[in-house]
């Protein structure tokens, strides 16, 4: 971020005086952490927007969100959903499932682009994402210090479709700050494909990585798994009885295996296909 102010105000402002303005603000870069801070404090998920002007340089973080509905600490309930450019975070712990989404039955959509979830804790399931119901697809989003309740499961979501579940471009990490609870992701049901997804230094009790339950199919490929740790059980299981499985280079590193299964665990009756795994 800083780089790119750095080669935007070298190409625009294009003299030394100005040159010399923006390191020293740049050198006010405390500041701007501090502001930051403050801003992860919005206890509403309210839509942000936060700009530092200065001489120099607008600092510009864009945190702009649309159509926000805040219902009772939680911001999307039972509802077709269509999120974007959105930056989500609590500092309190929402009583109940899915911290920020909570989708159960019915025939709801969810799309969400180019979103941060920091630091979004429940004390039940789904510490930010909690969802059962037709289509999800999540793309370009960053998922950091999720957490649900310390014998709850789904750090970071649950995706539980009777259609598709599509998660790309996606990066999980810090999920669960100790060694309890279950699950940074889960999928279950439908067609579930993950792809471009990095998922790493997650804590769990059982399946740091993710569990993939009982799916019409699953497809994976160019993902990273590394440097989760497991107090118990694997870092990736899949279990299925009827459907396909298929997952192709992976890159997966440096993650524990208290466990005699290893650190993936593949069982059920489905079929099952592994192509390409490093570990």
């Amino acid at each position: 971020m800083v780089l790119m102010i750095i080669c935007i105000c070298f190409l625009i402002l294009g003299n030394n005086e100005k040159i010399d303005c923006l390191i020293n603000e740049l050198k006010q870069h405390i500041e701007v952490q501090n502001t930051i801070t403050k801003l992860l404090k919005n206890t509403r998920n309210a839509p942000i927007m936060l700009f530092l002007n200065s001489n120099c340089i607008t600092w510009g973080i864009g945190m702009e969100c649309e159509n926000e509905i805040i219902d009772k600490g939680r911001s999307y309930s039972q509802m077709n959903i269509n999120i974007s450019d959105c930056f989500f975070s609590r500092t309190s712990v929402y009583s109940g499932d899915g911290g920020v989404i909570y989708t159960d039955g019915g025939s709801y959509s969810m799309i969400i682009n180019y979103s941060m979830f920091y630091s979004c804790i429940c004390s039940n399931k789904g510490g930010a994402i909690y969802f059962v119901s037709t289509n999800s697809n999540l793309k370009m989003i960053c998922a950091n210090r999720c957490v649900c309740g310390a014998t709850s499961i789904f750090h970071f979501a649950y995706f539980k479709a009777s259609q598709m579940n599509q998660v790309e471009y996606i990066s999980i990490s810090n999920c669960s700050h100790s060694t309890s609870g279950c699950f940074p992701v889960y999928l279950e049901l439908g067609n579930q494909r993950f792809d471009n997804t990095n998922n790493s230094m997650n804590n769990a009790l059982s399946y740091s990585g993710f569990l993939i339950n009982s799916p019409t199919s699953f497809t994976s490929s160019h993902c990273t798994f590394s440097n989760n740790k497991v107090s118990h059980s694997v870092c990736l299981r899949f279990y299925s009885e009827s459907g396909t499985i298929s997952m192709s280079y992976a890159n997966i590193i440096h993650n524990n295996s208290p466990s005699d299964h290893g650190v993936v665990l593949v069982d059920g009756a489905g079929s099952k296909k592994n192509d390409v795994l490093y570990f």
